[in-house]
């Protein structure tokens, strides 16, 4: 891995492990040894998945600094293009509305997802596809909308396949730069960055992680 390289993922190393240090120790603590010559012990109460997730979130959100109030030009242009204007984001379907395929293919050619609609089109999910919006998150942050950056992230996540790994890093990249340049500020982009690699992954078997249109029911 060349420097730059090096640099541009260096503040990310720390979540590689996360995954190891919220194992089965967290989410799914291990009955207890039977003591010798006594009774089995009680295992204990599992912590419910989405409360780490939300505790995670909500110590990230503490941390980054107050978010800028406005947006420049060039950061309203961008989003009027990418579909978050008044007009793009009532085009979408609202959160939990089964979406059908004749839809997403105009979605996805509507914001040049050609290589995703191509991906669907060749081998439908089974699920049917809904987005829940930003999993957990702010739909809405200071008068951002960023429903749209996160129903397309949803739609990748849908059409993904186990084992991806590559794609589902560059889905989650795509989902932070646009949030990004809605916002005019990485601060927010990048806190949604850090909760979707720890809590999107297919391992989680959450109802958004990675592949979730393709998860038996």
């Amino acid at each position: 891995m060349n420097l730059s390289a090096r640099k541009l993922v260096a503040p990310f190393d720390h979540l590689k492990d996360l995954r190891g240090r919220l194992g089965r120790s967290a989410l799914w603590p291990q009955r207890a040894e039977n003591p010798p010559g006594g009774s089995r012990q009680p295992m204990a109460a599992p912590i419910p998945f989405r409360l780490l997730i939300l505790g995670f979130a909500a110590a990230l959100a503490i941390l980054s600094p107050v978010l800028p109030a406005g947006l420049t030009e060039p950061n309203q242009a961008w989003a009027n293009e990418a579909g978050n204007d008044a007009a793009g984001a009532t085009a979408l379907p609202a959160r939990n509305v089964i979406v059908p395929l004749e839809q997403i293919e105009k979605i996805c050619a509507r914001f040049g997802l050609d290589a995703l609609w191509a991906k669907i089109a060749k081998d439908p999910p089974a699920r049917p596809f809904k987005s829940d919006g930003c999993s957990l998150w702010f739909n809405k942050w200071q008068g951002y909308d960023l429903y749209p950056a996160c129903f397309r992230h949803d739609l990748k996540y849908w059409a993904g396949y186990p084992g991806e790994s590559v794609e589902r890093l560059v889905a989650d990249s795509e989902l932070m730069i646009e949030v990004a340049r809605i916002m005019g500020s990485t601060k927010m982009a990048e806190t949604m960055f850090a909760g979707v690699r720890v809590g999107g992954g297919g391992w989680t078997r959450a109802s958004f992680a990675w592949g979730f249109g393709r998860v038996r029911p």
